[in-house]
């Protein structure tokens, strides 16, 4: 044993005494220096389908004010997954794995190299040993856990089935939120650019509102079919959070038949329309959409590779708000993720009184237009309003880039290739703008207006 034991520190897997003595590394340094050290406290018996026994806890290292760093259940859960598997077993789930996210570009190419190499046997100067623990530990985090190393930042592998999730107080401020953000979502619809009270903001809403019931609730509550049901559980827990924002999330956006109703009445003006004809229109479209919903769940939301960029932020602020952190230094930053998360809320709130109502020409900052403003042909092409706004700084408004995209949740490819789309199908408009194709120069260039074949407003009442 102590032999094999000395092989394997020979071949580069740190012992206990060099894990105490790494004091400055990141927390996904401490993850794998404990992954590695708890698998070769086994390694005499790596050969076995199963290895017994629990992993042990191991101090990995005194951080800042001589707190130790926990080590999160999650790598328990990945280390007992790996105890458990063969080399085969290891092989064909990565190659199952890697043959099913062939065509996934969220999957790193550089984490799917690694996984072929893996394949292959040790590398040239790699031991056996190091390369069978090396080989359990990456199938346990990929199957077991997720490949996507966003999802694993933000999630855990697990489930406590125990921590309160469904109760009254989540359902009750999950519908109170919905109607307020419905109402707010609505009435702002019409405004350009619209104004919507997203999840991230429902979240912020919800949080106090939930510690708050915590606190004020009395713990009333009926025993049905051997499960108490009460007022109060409890502190406001995590899942509770994510419920309500969960039910918030689901009425925030406005229903497409706000738009059919508000063009028969102001553009159409349509006098036949009633509430029971709205209500009944509005519900068939939403229970439709809803519908269509479930059965599309074995296509967009079971796949693991239906990875939804806008849900991330929705995770991670929850558990900003409610998980505990420990107090870790990463690349010698010590901020936690509710001081990061306040910190840049309120600065967004400040400024955005600046474009919204101070200096709201940073919204559409047509800086290029005021070189020469009565320039047509310069206010054509990089113009914001009516114009196709080639712009390298087309605006300062926050609001303004999220109406197009979320630059800060969508994959960098996807951001590009949506950029390169617009620039081409730019260059297609002023090709047939200026080379008058089917009269098209007799027109604005970038309007949302119905034209008749004069150039004027089309009068929709001589159709109806």
């Amino acid at each position: 044993m102590s032999s094999e034991k000395d092989t394997i520190d020979s071949a580069g897997i740190p012992s206990d005494q060099d894990i105490h003595q790494n004091t400055n590394r990141t927390t996904e340094d401490f993850k794998q220096l404990k992954t590695i050290a708890s698998l070769r406290e086994d390694s005499s018996s790596l050969d076995e389908m199963n290895i017994k026994g629990d992993v042990q806890d191991i101090k990995i290292a005194e951080i800042g004010d001589d707190t130790a760093l926990d080590v999160e259940n999650d790598v328990e859960l990945v280390l007992d997954k790996a105890r458990g598997l063969t080399i085969e077993e290891c092989r064909k789930l990565i190659k199952d794995l890697l043959e099913e996210h062939t065509y996934d570009y969220n999957f790193a190419a550089t984490q799917k190299d690694k996984l072929r190499k893996l394949l292959d046997g040790p590398a040239e100067g790699q031991s056996a040993e190091e390369w069978e623990i090396l080989l359990k530990k990456e199938t346990a985090l990929n199957i077991f856990y997720s490949p996507y190393p966003e999802v694993r930042a933000i999630t855990r592998p697990d489930d406590d089935v125990n921590m309160p999730c469904e109760t009254i107080r989540a359902h009750l401020l999950g519908y109170l939120w919905a109607c307020i953000g419905q109402f707010i979502n609505s009435l702002f619809n019409s405004r350009y650019p619209s104004i919507t009270l997203q999840s991230s903001v429902a979240q912020i809403l919800l949080y106090p509102c939930g510690m708050f019931l915590a606190w004020s609730l009395p713990d009333w509550g009926v025993t049905i079919f051997g499960k108490r049901h009460t007022l109060n559980p409890g502190p406001w827990t995590y899942k509770e959070q994510m419920f309500s924002t969960i039910i918030v999330n689901v009425g925030l956006t406005s229903a497409y038949c706000f738009w059919n109703i508000q063009t028969q009445q102001v553009y159409y003006g349509d006098k036949w329309l009633t509430p029971e004809y709205e209500i009944l229109l509005l519900l068939s479209t939403q229970l439709m959409g809803l519908g269509f919903a479930g059965m599309l769940r074995r296509f967009v939301v079971y796949p693991i590779q239906a990875l939804w960029p806008n849900i991330l932020p929705t995770v991670a602020l929850n558990r900003a708000l409610l998980v505990k952190e420990t107090h870790e230094s990463i690349n010698g930053w010590r901020m936690s993720r509710y001081k990061f998360f306040f910190i840049f809320f309120i600065g967004m709130t400040v400024y955005f009184w600046l474009p919204g109502f101070l200096f709201p020409a940073l919204s559409y900052f047509a800086w290029m237009t005021w070189i020469k403003p009565d320039n047509f042909n310069l206010a054509t092409v990089t113009g914001s309003s009516f114009g196709l706004g080639f712009n390298p700084l087309s605006s300062l408004d926050w609001n303004v880039f999220a109406t197009y995209a979320f630059p800060l949740t969508w994959p960098f490819f996807a951001q590009v290739q949506q950029y390169i789309g617009m620039v081409f199908g730019g260059l297609i408009i002023l090709a047939a703008y200026y080379s008058n194709f089917k009269w098209t120069a007799y027109l604005p260039i970038n309007s949302s207006g119905i034209f008749d074949n004069t150039g004027d407003s089309y009068n929709i009442t001589k159709v109806m």
